[in-house]
């Protein structure tokens, strides 16, 4: 294992993870409200389709059906009736099923319940797990969340980002907290370049 050294971080690990890298410089009962936060998991499938959707636009579907393992699609259009099709399926770490077994319920979802396409249509497809993606909340979250990255965060260490805030976001938000970070950061430097 190798140590870096540096004088500013930005954090986007998960919340819980740094608290417990920082486990010397934080309190006990940061640690334990840390190890408290759960995270979910998620499954992203992409497929390039041949289809005849009569559309330009992008297409989003929602699913709250509890067989669904999926919960977010959106398609895309490319080309000459080519279209991007992206699908989201969240679940527990501990719930994790083969993710080849996951693409083909989600494929069979698409094609035999909503007859979005054939399975004839599916010109590629590509898929991959992304874990801890999302915070799960429970009653009460924010002031234990207030309180870790009260504890965590200094001028050195700047935490941004979804998991590092546990802050269920979408990405555009996402990255404006890192360029936060980074413009406190050189603030802070220069307020410094300043006193000197």
């Amino acid at each position: 294992m190798k140590t870096l050294q540096a004088t500013h971080i930005i954090s986007t690990i998960p919340l819980d993870k740094l608290a417990e890298a920082c486990r010397k410089m934080v309190s006990e009962e940061c640690l334990n409200m840390s190890r408290k936060l759960l995270f979910m998991d998620m499954q992203l499938a992409f497929f390039v389709i041949k289809s005849n959707f009569n559309q330009n636009e992008n297409l989003i579907i929602y699913s709250f059906e509890k067989h669904h393992r999926w919960k977010r699609l959106s398609v895309r259009p490319v080309r000459n009736g080519l279209y991007t099709l992206t699908v989201e399926a969240t679940f527990k770490p501990e719930d994790e099923k083969p993710i080849d077994i996951v693409v083909k319920e989600i494929e069979n979802n698409l094609i035999l319940e909503l007859k979005l396409f054939g399975r004839e249509d599916i010109l590629t497809r590509y898929n991959t797990t992304v874990r801890r993606a999302y915070p799960v909340y429970d009653i009460g979250f924010e002031n234990r969340i207030n309180s870790i990255i009260q504890e965590i965060q200094s001028k050195r260490i700047k935490i941004a980002g979804r998991q590092g805030l546990f802050y269920y976001t979408n990405s555009s938000y996402a990255i404006q907290t890192a360029i936060d970070a980074v413009e406190d950061i050189f603030k802070d430097i220069t307020d410094k370049t300043r006193r000197d």
